[in-house]
């Protein structure tokens, strides 16, 4: 990762240390990814990058700061496992979150309080 971001995926690929980005379409439509580890210096997931992941039920966002266009849409399974909301988040992109009906309530009750820049449809 010379460029600190990953650019393809697999279900049993683990995400280095060094690596700031997700890159578009790392692991899309991957439906056997069930859980994956985001290292603490991941701060972008890119376009599409987990987009229908539907095994796909436990991330940890802590430290992302920017969650582009569709990141996570249609990952029906997705439940976020981190206390305390999007505290750092600045940016959420277009259907980020669409279609993840497992989190929807939880996504409304942190966003509006400490997110800057919420794009229409988001979730």
């Amino acid at each position: 990762t010379t460029t600190n971001k990953l650019v393809f995926g697999c279900k049993t690929t683990p995400i280095p240390g060094d690596v700031a980005i997700i890159g578009i379409q790392s692991f899309t439509a991957n439906t056997g990814l069930k859980e994956i580890v985001i290292p603490e210096g991941v701060t972008t997931i890119e376009d599409f990058a987990f987009e229908g992941c539907t095994s796909l039920k436990e991330i940890n966002i802590e430290n992302i700061h920017e969650i582009e266009s569709r990141g996570f849409e249609n990952c029906s399974s997705l439940e976020i496992t981190r206390t305390g909301g999007f505290y750092g988040m600045s940016t959420v992109g277009p259907r980020a979150f669409k279609n993840c009906d497992s989190i929807k309530e939880i996504l409304v009750k942190v966003f509006y309080s400490n997110t800057t820049k919420i794009m229409a449809n988001s979730i």
